[in-house]
Order: structure tokens, then C-alpha cells, then sequence
């Protein structure tokens, strides 16, 4: 796919998005305008708690649609790509392989800690007890009993 295709596509994109936007700010306005109305009608026998829910979730809808707008100008205005550098990529893997081995080590050292808690739940001792918060007297690691 060339440039000039992807210019295109985006310009479609941000035409079907603006009146996305346009359509939902209009079913924004007169959700508002109904609830206002059956407020001034019915009063407290409404559930203002649902009225603000499905304004809020129009309003949510509207803020991803100008978030897609801000992309697709970006396309446009040659800030932002659809495609990956390469760096970008690699540099993602390094961060992906980084993560999976380190997922693995806590998974190892929460193993751990999951079999001293057990063993310290047989002991009736605490659960947690770092080992320089033990007190040492003559020699001897004192535990606090719970």
C-alpha cells in the first residue's frame, strides 16, 4: 500500500468519523434535553443515577470518536503512521521478552511466599515477617507468636 492510499483511506476514515462525532453529539443533546424534560415532569420518581449512565456512555462514545479524529489528522498531516518502524518493533519485542521473564520470576518468587505463608499459618507465626524484622537474641531469631 502506497502513501496516496493511505491518504485517501484516512481522509474517508475522518469524513465517516466527524459525522459520527456530529450524530452523537446531536443524540447527546437531545438525551439531555429528554432528561432535563422528564425531570421537570416526574422529579425525584426518575432514576437520575440511569439518565447520567447513558449520558456519560454517549459522552465516552464521543471522546474515542475525536480520539480516532486526532489519529487520523495525524495521517494526515504526515505526524503518525500506520505502519511500525522497524526499531519501534524490535525495541517492543526486547520490552515483550523482558516482561514474560520477569512474569516468570515473581511467579516463581509468589510461589515461594505462598509456601511460607502456609508454613507460617502451621507455625501460628505472622504471615510476611521479613527477615530483618526478626529479633536476634543470643544467637537466637525470635518470632513473634500471633
Amino acid at each position: 500500500m502506497n502513501t496516496e492510499d493511505v491518504r485517501k483511506r484516512a481522509e474517508r476514515a475522518l469524513i465517516r468519523v466527524e459525522e459520527d462525532i456530529e450524530k452523537a453529539e446531536r443524540e447527546l443533546a437531545d438525551k439531555s434535553a429528554f432528561h432535563l424534560r422528564a425531570w421537570q415532569e416526574y422529579g425525584s420518581e426518575l432514576c437520575a443515577g440511569g439518565m447520567l449512565k447513558e449520558e456519560r456512555l454517549i459522552q465516552e462514545r464521543i471522546t474515542a470518536l475525536e480520539r480516532d479524529r486526532g489519529l487520523l489528522r495525524g495521517c494526515l498531516d504526515d505526524r503518525i503512521a500506520p505502519v511500525q518502524p522497524p526499531a519501534e518493533h524490535r525495541r517492543l519485542a526486547e520490552i515483550d521478552a523482558v516482561a514474560a521473564e520477569l512474569a516468570a520470576e515473581r511467579q516463581l518468587v509468589v510461589g515461594r511466599q505462598a509456601e511460607r505463608d502456609r508454613l507460617a499459618d502451621l507455625l501460628c507465626l505472622p504471615r510476611g515477617v521479613v527477615a530483618d524484622q526478626v529479633e536476634e537474641t543470643d544467637g537466637q531469631r525470635l518470632l513473634p507468636l500471633r
